[in-house]
């Protein structure tokens, strides 16, 4: 079954978010949202020359109706009350960005259901050149622009889990397989984890691979996710304490393979 999330109103900056690089996993196109002509025009709202740098050019280039207009706008700065003109802008703006909500809100949650599984897809395809070059000395162009790539990959999954509350099974790797021990979540052990998105990669990458395997960057469908979950699971029911020696570990695995 394909992930969905089920968002608030209050998401919707989030969604936002999400929706940029699930277009760059995916290669599809966002839907135009009216919010963002808003935004547009707010910005030019707020862009305003300044009379008194305007009048004296207008005077240096002896341009009379020009000076007069702007000796007129710099007059009625003098007695406008400015902060009563920026409420008005800012109360104004926010009731369109509401108003528009209504249509924009449905219309994201939409792309970004109906596209979520291709991102994951996306993510995986685009893996393929990263799982087959790493650990190589000399790194190509290409393989640069899949890491940045899966940058974004890696960061629309935590986002699906802190922002949507999309569950990744417990002992499950968010974003790798191969890996002789079970993931540890941070979280759980309420422990912050600072390592930006790339770190994250690298450690995961380079962490210890079961007997005979790699660790291979992949993306795992809800089906995948809850395969490992249960394997890992049976191995710690298997070795108990064990489980934190590599020894044990080790050799789990490889009666597995027999």
């Amino acid at each position: 079954m394909a992930v969905t999330i089920n968002p608030r109103p209050a998401d919707f900056p989030f969604m936002r978010e999400a929706a940029e690089k699930i277009s760059l996993l995916s290669g599809t196109t966002p839907p135009a949202l009216k919010i963002e002509g808003i935004e547009a025009t707010e910005a030019q709202l707020y862009t305003r020359a300044d009379p008194a740098q305007e009048a004296l050019d207008a005077l240096l280039r002896n341009d009379v109706e020009a000076t007069r207009k702007h000796l007129r706008e710099m007059a009625i700065d003098k007695v406008r009350e400015h902060h009563v003109e920026d409420e008005a802008k800012r109360a104004t703006i926010h009731k369109a960005k509401e108003t528009v909500l209504s249509e924009d809100f449905p219309l994201l949650l939409e792309y970004i259901n109906s596209n979520l599984e291709k991102a994951r897809r996306g993510f995986n395809e685009n893996a393929k050149l990263i799982n087959k070059e790493w650990g190589k000395a000399d790194h190509t162009p290409e393989f640069l622009a899949a890491l940045d790539l899966a940058d974004a990959g890696i960061e629309l999954q935590d986002m699906l889990r802190k922002n949507f509350q999309v569950q990744t099974p417990k002992h499950a790797h968010p974003f790798t397989v191969g890996s002789m021990r079970p993931y540890v979540n941070y979280n759980s052990l309420n422990l912050l984890d600072t390592r930006n998105t790339r770190v994250k990669l690298i450690d995961s990458m380079n962490e210890r691979a079961k007997p005979g395997s790699s660790i291979k960057l992949h993306w795992k469908s809800s089906q995948e996710f809850e395969a490992e979950r249960k394997e890992y699971e049976a191995m710690l029911g298997k070795l108990g304490d064990d489980a934190q020696e590599d020894i044990p570990v080790y050799e789990y695995w490889l009666n597995k393979k027999k």
